[in-house]
């Protein structure tokens, strides 16, 4: 129980990376560290030896630091085994789309996310904040603008989000629907000189500054 109440407490810290354009820190994160281990630990089942279990847990940081040093041939060799063992392993999922869009491969790495189980709500939210960054990047903005609308709603008022989507609607000239974000930063004390202006010059377009703090 001590482990499943340690995994609740890290979503907030998972949902401030979705942003930082590498999946690593937040695939570690939902690991859920055993005590005194940075190794991720894996989700066993009762009818797993835990020699399998142990070589998941080593496959996966391996994995994850080859995929920081740019080996992605190397990451999908050792992600692969995992995923035909078992397709729902959320941190085999995250690392193997970092790996598809590393390739240039966006589209697939956002359908890879999207085949996280909504039953693990931690990796579920994550997927959605990076699925939006990577859709934004490929011009699917609506898309996008649904992802982050459904993060917030399943994980409340997340400063970086609300960010994402003022910025989202105020560059498609979507002024009002992004105004209303920019309210709710206001009111969590979040929003930056730019978009204070911005909610009261509906009409005039603002400039958002890349990577403002959430």
């Amino acid at each position: 129980m001590r482990h499943l109440d340690h995994r609740s407490i890290l979503v907030h810290r998972i949902l401030a990376t979705f942003f930082v354009g590498t999946l690593c820190s937040a695939v570690m994160l939902m690991g859920g560290c055993r005590d005194g281990s940075d190794t991720p630990s894996v989700k066993s089942t009762g009818d797993r030896p835990e020699v399998v279990a142990t070589d998941f847990n080593r496959k996966l940081s391996t994995a994850m630091k080859a995929v920081k040093s740019g080996d992605l041939d190397q990451a999908e060799e050792l992600l692969r085994p995992i995923l035909v063992s078992d397709p729902n392993h959320a941190q085999a999922l995250f690392l193997f789309a970092q790996v598809q869009a590393s390739r240039g491969n966006m589209g697939d790495a956002i359908n890879t996310l999207s085949a996280i189980s909504a039953d693990d709500a931690e990796a579920a939210m994550a997927a959605l904040g990076q699925s939006a960054d990577w859709l934004i990047e490929l011009g699917r903005y609506e898309e996008a603008a649904s992802k982050l609308t459904t993060l917030i709603r399943k994980s409340g008022d997340i400063p970086r989000a609300h960010r994402r989507l003022a910025q989202l609607f105020n560059n498609l000239g979507l002024r009002m629907r992004a105004a209303t974000h920019m309210r709710t930063l206001a009111r969590m004390g979040h929003a930056s000189e730019s978009e204070l202006y911005g909610m009261t010059t509906f009409s005039d377009p603002f400039i958002h500054r890349p990577e403002m703090p959430g």
